[in-house]
């Protein structure tokens, strides 16, 4: 009983042993790498510029096209699909604060972006092209906007999918408006990058994991039942070699009685037919 019952112990323990650090993995996910977009070419008007190589800061003259080339870079182990699109963003108290979504402005309606989805090999880069076409009667103004480069995680258990997203800010004069005072105190980084991690496919992950746990499961409850059956039936032979025991020893007493009765029958005649002989 107590070898079973430490059998027991020591086969939960080695589950929830080896069930507990893939539960933690799974729960904190690990960095794979990372995805990021940045400016590969630098417009000749502004290659002068300090900031040219961290935000989109040509100016653009109402009827003229002005295209740049952009990148987008994976340095993770996963193959990512990024979709490319420009969004929303203003200017106030010198601040650039960002839209929501894919809502746009002016200046958003006039960005082309080509190709606009792009499906990245692990530690490769692809390049895309940025046109931003005023019209010709576009009014002068300070115009305001990101490039972003957004990376769509698989749905988790409970049907959320994660979002992230890096971009590359648009201070945009347009015609004679005055330059916009971006200051460098706004300046973090010449590349924008999100960290790829293992949650990207966490659904599956957790999808395995629970399947292994119950097919864990499964086998102890069959281990067990099998080691508690196997206890029955050698419980259940020692008791019937028990009463086999019982039964023959009372039947060898039996025997034994019966002989020695017998053996008595058989040595009174003579004693008697002697004594008969000598009366007579």
């Amino acid at each position: 009983m107590k070898n079973l019952r430490s059998l027991r112990f020591t086969l939960l323990i080695a589950l929830f042993s080896c069930a507990i650090p893939i539960s933690a993995n799974a729960g904190e996910p690990t960095s794979v790498g990372s995805v990021g977009i940045r400016i590969a070419q630098i417009p000749a008007a502004v290659a002068e510029e300090p900031l040219a190589g961290s935000y989109i800061i040509s100016r653009l003259q109402p009827g003229i096209s002005l295209t740049q080339r952009l990148e987008v870079f994976n340095t993770s182990t996963q193959e990512i699909k990024v979709s490319i699109y420009p969004g929303l963003a203003t200017f106030k108290n010198n601040k650039f604060l960002i839209g929501e979504g894919r809502n746009g402005n002016e200046l958003t309606s006039w960005t082309k972006l080509s190709p606009n989805i792009l499906v990245l090999k692990p530690g490769a880069t692809q390049y895309f092209n940025m046109t931003i076409s005023p019209p010709a009667d576009a009014l002068s103004l300070q115009q305001f906007g990101v490039i972003w480069a957004e990376v769509q995680g698989a749905p988790n258990a409970s049907g959320i999918t994660a979002v992230s997203r890096v971009g590359i800010r648009m201070y945009v004069p347009v015609g004679n408006a005055p330059n916009i005072s971006i200051g460098y105190q706004v300046t973090s980084s010449t590349i924008n990058e999100i960290i790829v991690k293992k949650s990207l496919v966490s659904r599956y992950i957790v999808e395995v994991i629970l399947f292994f746990i119950f097919l864990s499961l499964i086998f102890l409850i069959l281990l067990l039942f099998f080691l508690r059956r196997g206890k029955s039936d050698r419980k259940f032979r020692k008791e019937n070699e028990r009463q086999l025991e019982a039964q023959w020893k009372r039947e060898r007493d039996r025997r034994r009685k019966i002989w020695k009765t017998g053996s008595r029958s058989h040595q009174n005649p003579p004693h008697q037919d002697h004594y008969e002989d000598e009366n007579e």
